[in-house]
C-alpha cells in the first residue's frame, strides 16, 4: 500500500464515529463522579465513626470517675423497689376454679348414709356448685361437698405445707351462719387403703353470710378434731395439723345445723404462699449490701495497691534516667518531683 493510501485509512479511522468517542468520554466522567461520591461517603462515614468513638470514649472516661457513685445510686434505687414491691416479688398463688376439672372430682354426702333423710346433689352445669336439703327428722342432720384431688387414687394430692393463707370465693344461701372447712391429708402412718375416713381431717369452722363473699383463712388456724384422733386411735405425736399431701377439700354444714335448703357455689379457691418471709427478704437485702460493701473495699484496696506499685516503678525508672536528664537540662527538686510524678 502506498503512503497516501495509509493516510486515507488513518484518517477514516480517526473520523469514523465521533459519537462513540463522546459516549466513552461521558462514561469515564460518570465513573469519575461515582468514585468521588463513594470516596466522599466513605470519608463522612469514617469521620462520623471517629466522632462517635471519641464521644463514647469521653463518656466512658467521665463515668469512670463516678462509677462507684453511679453503682451506689443504682443499688439504692433497686433496694427501694425491692422493699416497696416486696409482696409482688415474693407472693405466689395456686388456684382452683370450675375450669380445672382435670384436677379434681366433685362429690356430695349426707346423713342418708346413717339413716337420715337429707339429700344433696352437684349442679350439672357447674362442678363447684351444689345444694342440699336437711330435714328435722334426722337425728343429726348434715351434708357436705367435696373436691377429690387424688383422682387416680394413687394417694398423691397437693402439697400445701408452704401455704400461708387460703382465699375462698364463695356464694352461699342457707339458714346456717357457719360452715366447716376440711383439708384431708393422706399419710401411710395412719391412712388406710379404701378408707377415706382415716385421712387426717384438718378442720376450721368459719362464719358465712348470704350472697357472694371472700373468706381469708390462715392455714395455721386449722386444727385436727379430737373425734378423728379418738376414732382412728392415732397417737398424739401424729395428731397435729398436716398439709403435705392434701387429697380432698370439703365444705360441710357445721355442728347442729338448722333444717332447710342450702345452696352454695365455690367461685374459686386460692392458696397463697411467699418464697421468703419479710424477715428473710430484709435479711437477704442486708446480705447483698454487706457483700457489695466488702467487694467495694477490696476493689479500692486493690486499686490503691496497683497505683502504689506503678508510682514506685515510675520513680525507679525516673531515677535511673536522672544522669541523662541532668545533662540535657539542670534539675532541681521541684522539677524532679514533677517529672517523676507524671507531671510535665
Amino acid at each position: 500500500m502506498s503512503i497516501s493510501g495509509k493516510r486515507e485509512v488513518l484518517g477514516e479511522a480517526a473520523t469514523a464515529d465521533p459519537r462513540e468517542d463522546e459516549a466513552v468520554s461521558q462514561s469515564a466522567r460518570r465513573h469519575a463522579r461515582g468514585g468521588a461520591l463513594m470516596q466522599g461517603l466513605h470519608s463522612v462515614r469514617e469521620f462520623a465513626r471517629g466522632k462517635l468513638s471519641s464521644a463514647v470514649t469521653a463518656a466512658w472516661r467521665l463515668l469512670g470517675g463516678w462509677l462507684a457513685e453511679c453503682a451506689l445510686v443504682a443499688m439504692l434505687l433497686v433496694t427501694a423497689v425491692a422493699i416497696n414491691q416486696e409482696r409482688f416479688l415474693l407472693d405466689r398463688t395456686q388456684t382452683l376454679t370450675r375450669h380445672d376439672t382435670q384436677r379434681f372430682f366433685s362429690y356430695v354426702y349426707t346423713d342418708a348414709a346413717n339413716g337420715g333423710g337429707s339429700s344433696a346433689g352437684v349442679d350439672a352445669s357447674n362442678p363447684l356448685a351444689w345444694s342440699c336439703s336437711l330435714t328435722e327428722a334426722s337425728g343429726g342432720p348434715y351434708c357436705g361437698f367435696g373436691m377429690l384431688l387424688d383422682i387416680d387414687h394413687s394417694n398423691r394430692g397437693m402439697d400445701l405445707s408452704r401455704i400461708e393463707t387460703i382465699t375462698l370465693d364463695l356464694t352461699y344461701n342457707g339458714p346456717a351462719d357457719h360452715l366447716t372447712l376440711y383439708l384431708k391429708n393422706n399419710d401411710p402412718r395412719y391412712s388406710k387403703p379404701s378408707r377415706p375416713e382415716t385421712d387426717k381431717y384438718n378442720q376450721l369452722d368459719f362464719a358465712v353470710r348470704q350472697g357472694r363473699q371472700r373468706i381469708e383463712i390462715p392455714i395455721k388456724a386449722l386444727r385436727v378434731p379430737d373425734w378423728w384422733v379418738t376414732q382412728n386411735q392415732v397417737p398424739r405425736s401424729l395428731a397435729n395439723p398436716q398439709f403435705t399431701n392434701i387429697v380432698a377439700i370439703e365444705l360441710t354444714t357445721a355442728m347442729t345445723p338448722p333444717a332447710g335448703h342450702y345452696r352454695a357455689q365455690i367461685n374459686g379457691i386460692a392458696f397463697h404462699h411467699s418464697i421468703l418471709s419479710t424477715e428473710q427478704w430484709h435479711l437477704a437485702i442486708f446480705g447483698v449490701w454487706t457483700a457489695l460493701i466488702l467487694a467495694f473495699l477490696a476493689l479500692r484496696r486493690r486499686t490503691e495497691r496497683i497505683a502504689r506499685i506503678l508510682r514506685q516503678k515510675r520513680w525507679e525508672h525516673c531515677l535511673d534516667t536522672v544522669p541523662q536528664m541532668s545533662q540535657s537540662a539542670p534539675l532541681n527538686a521541684v522539677a524532679l518531683n514533677a517529672r517523676c510524678s507524671g507531671g510535665r
